[in-house]
């Protein structure tokens, strides 16, 4: 399971039926007679495809590939149909996403309005940039991984290329990228890479990787101190870790924070 299967799992919901106050639309062949019964003929189509692609849909969420969107849609579909399900006895994947809706808060109707909604972006052409412009440039240690917090962003958003600008020598650094949770830094949703940098601020091939959110953590990890641009107003994050160890998944620990955060970006090819 990848990117590439999320579109062949959403064509199924956009082939699911249409209800508006005074027309149905229900997928049909010619040859098929007419359902005896529209809510009826609607809820066993749902009910198929939520049978048949659970587990799909499971493994897409844990990989963070899944369109919050449509998990609102499922949210719903749920709470709808499989309230009394004995699967909410048994999945806990399953009763995350019914919690997503409160039960007062679904809809009357139940079924999909706008198919239209549920995409998987195409990767940004322009990079996701923190601290942009930066003038000031200082030394900030060898002893931490430091994180900084970005914006703009969307779930779902591609990206394979990253980069830290730094002032003087060339240096091997580590970089990678971790989602936000409450103004933190958590999940690592890009596996570190270990890149010589120097201060032409190249963007450096990474494994590319979907944004969970909005507002994404680049972390930056230096063989030793070095001199590197930082701006002022946003949210970075100390994380004590030697160069040698691999980034944590997820951060458990930050042993300091402030507003100044590196000149960093991501981007795609």
């Amino acid at each position: 399971m990848d990117k590439y299967d999320i579109p062949y799992l959403l064509d199924g919901v956009r082939k699911m039926p249409f209800h508006s106050d005074n027309m149905a639309k229900i997928p049909h062949s010619y040859e098929m007679r007419f359902p005896k019964s529209l809510s009826d003929e609607s809820h066993k189509i749902q009910k198929k495809y939520l049978d048949n692609n659970l587990g799909k849909l499971e493994e897409a969420d844990s990989k963070k590939i899944l369109p919050n969107n449509f998990k609102m849609w499922l949210s719903n579909q749920l709470h709808k149909y499989h309230a009394k399900s004995d699967i909410f006895n048994q999945d806990n994947w399953v009763n995350s996403i019914k919690s997503l809706i409160p039960p007062q808060h679904v809809l009357s109707c139940g079924f999909l309005i706008n198919s239209s909604i549920f995409y998987v972006r195409p990767p940004q052409p322009n990079p996701l940039e923190i601290s942009a412009g930066a003038t000031s440039h200082g030394n900030f240690g060898d002893t931490d991984m430091l994180c900084s917090r970005g914006a703009g962003g969307f779930a779902g958003d591609l990206y394979n290329q990253i980069a830290v600008r730094v002032y003087t020598s060339t240096m091997n650094w580590k970089l990678g990228v971790y989602s936000d949770s409450s103004v933190a830094p958590d999940d690592l949703i890009a596996p570190e890479i270990a890149a010589s940098i120097d201060n032409s601020y190249t963007l450096h091939s990474i494994t590319e990787f979907a944004l969970t959110d909005s507002t994404p953590w680049i972390a930056c990890r230096p063989y030793t101190d070095n001199n590197t641009y930082w701006g002022t107003g946003g949210n970075k994050a100390y994380v004590l870790q030697s160069y040698a160890s691999a980034f944590p998944n997820p951060i458990t620990s930050i042993r300091a924070t402030n507003t100044d955060t590196l000149q960093c970006k991501i981007g795609h090819t």
